[in-house]
Order: structure tokens, then C-alpha cells, then sequence
């Protein structure tokens, strides 16, 4: 758990609790430091959680440039890149997403100051959770293109963390860590590139590299073209994206249809990593 990283008031509330249930941690200057706890908002104060915002830590400057300093090693300018991207990655690969004003130029984002909103993904291994998707994304020996869709917080990222595990390991594996979240993430098989782009990893981590299956966590609309490139080599792409249904995805202007040859829909409820529907590349459902 990444308790070192904050203020030592915030630090003993914390270690009151069970860190398995902890899955959020967001932190707002001016307001109650709030806690997604067995799937439940509190507040926290010195007892440990509390349904109630009175008599709760509440956020300080102070506090947020403690929690800054600590993840940067007293070095914000040397984080300055993946600050600009909007956040930061603790060294056990929890994501730490900033809120704040940013500074541009004539070339665009130069950095985020006055930083108002930290807030934390905490992420949790869930041994075994891919196991339910592996029959589906292969095929006669063979690893199919696979996309996993989903909202936000309901799991994609743990199920690629257990995946990449568990393929055979004949498959050598290269991974796009573009945030740092796969740190933790080991194998025989696997390489990894981190904090890169992904059209940096099609462009020189598959030449130099030769990897037979290509991980990339969260497409965004200018990655797609990067994963097609990637799935034209004949390397095998398994990734994820922001998606509710098969519908809205589909609606993207950024889809190119033709590049996955299954898509897995993961469902909320309370528990990451669960699927909701499996569909092959032309969205007929095979789960």
C-alpha cells in the first residue's frame, strides 16, 4: 500500500483499514479526503472511515504538495512529461490522476500547476481472473486480436495484468506500459516499455524486439491507428478501451472495424474483472 506517500495524519488513518478493500483515494484541497472502500465513498479521520464529513481530514495545500513531493522524489520538473499527460504513477504502479491549471505555449501543454485534485486508482492482483477469457481468444493454437471493453473502474487493467500471466508461454509478450501501472508484472516471456507511446512501441519496440503478442492498455482515439499498423505485421494485439456496449463503441469515429477479432465486454458490480459478453469480430455473441 502506498501510505509512505502522504502525510503522516492520512498515513495513520489509513493503516486502520484493511488495504484489500481500498480501491480509491481522492484527495481535493478545501474538502474531506473521500475513500472508495469495499466499494463504498467514506471519509477518513482519525479513526479510520467515517459516513459523515464532519470531524474528517480535510484537505490542505500543504497536503497535496506533500503527497506531490513524495511521489516525485522532491523532483516535479523530472516528472514534468507524464505530469503534462495529466498524471503520475506511484512506484507500486497505483495511478495518480492530477486536476489542475495547466500552462501552455505556442506547442501546446508545458505543464500543470496550482495542483487542486489528487486522485488515486489502487490497483489489487485478482489471481486467476483472465482464466473465463482465455478459451475465447484462442483459436487453433493461435492468440486472437482481443479488445476489453469497459467503463472506467470496472477492471480492464487487472484483467490484462492476470492475462499476460497466463498465456502460454511459447508466446513472447511485449507490453506498452505507458503509465507505469505493469511494474509488478513479471515473466520469463515479457518485456516491457514504459512510459512510451504506442506509436513509439509499433514503430521500434516490435523491430527490435520481435514480439508475437502486443499489449496496449486504454486506446484512445489516436492510438487505433498505431494498433492497426501493429496488427498488419502479423503480431497479435491484445488491448483494452473505454467502451459501455458494443453499440457506442462502434459509434466511435476513431473504430476501425476489422482490426479485433474478439471483443470482451466486462460488467460493474462490485467486483473488477467480471465479463458481461464475449463477441467475435463481427459482433455475434459468443458468451
Amino acid at each position: 500500500m502506498i501510505y509512505e506517500i502522504f502525510p503522516p495524519s492520512i498515513q495513520n488513518a489509513l493503516k486502520k483499514l484493511n488495504s484489500d478493500k481500498i480501491s480509491e483515494i481522492r484527495v481535493r484541497k478545501g474538502f474531506p479526503i473521500t475513500i472508495k472502500y469495499d466499494n463504498e465513498f467514506y471519509f477518513i479521520s482519525d479513526k479510520g472511515l467515517s459516513g459523515y464529513a464532519q470531524n474528517c481530514a480535510v484537505c490542505t495545500s500543504g497536503d497535496i504538495e506533500y503527497i506531490i513531493t513524495a511521489m516525485t522524489d522532491n523532483s516535479l520538473y523530472a516528472f514534468n512529461e507524464r505530469l503534462k499527460e495529466g498524471f503520475l504513477t506511484c512506484g507500486d504502479g497505483t495511478r495518480c490522476g492530477i486536476a489542475g491549471e495547466c500552462v501552455y505555449d505556442k506547442n501546446g501543454i508545458v505543464t500543470v500547476k496550482n495542483i487542486t485534485s489528487l486522485i488515486f486508482r489502487v490497483p489489487h492482483e485478482i489471481v486467476g481472473c483472465s482464466k473465463k477469457i482465455i478459451p475465447f481468444i484462442r483459436k487453433e493454437g493461435r492468440i486472437l486480436n482481443t479488445l476489453i471493453v469497459s467503463p472506467p473502474g470496472f477492471g480492464k487493467t487487472t484483467i490484462l495484468k492476470d492475462l499476460v500471466k497466463n498465456l502460454p508461454q511459447r508466446e513472447q509478450i511485449l507490453i506498452c506500459d505507458e503509465r507505469g501501472e505493469f511494474v509488478n508484472v513479471q515473466g520469463k516471456n515479457l518485456d516491457k516499455i514504459a512510459y512510451s507511446s504506442k506509436e513509439y512501441v509499433f514503430e521500434c519496440g516490435i523491430r527490435s524486439l520481435s514480439p508475437s503478442v502486443v499489449v496496449f492498455d486504454e486506446l484512445i482515439e489516436k492510438d487505433w491507428l498505431a494498433v492497426n499498423k501493429t496488427v498488419l505485421t502479423g503480431v497479435k494485439v491484445i488491448a483494452s478501451a473505454h467502451g459501455y456496449n458494443a453499440e457506442t463503441l462502434k459509434k466511435n469515429e476513431y473504430f476501425i472495424d476489422g482490426i479485433f477479432e474478439r471483443y470482451v465486454f466486462l460488467r460493474g458490480s462490485g467486483h473488477a474483472g467480471l465479463i458481461e459478453r464475449i463477441y467475435d469480430e463481427n459482433f455475434k455473441e459468443i458468451k
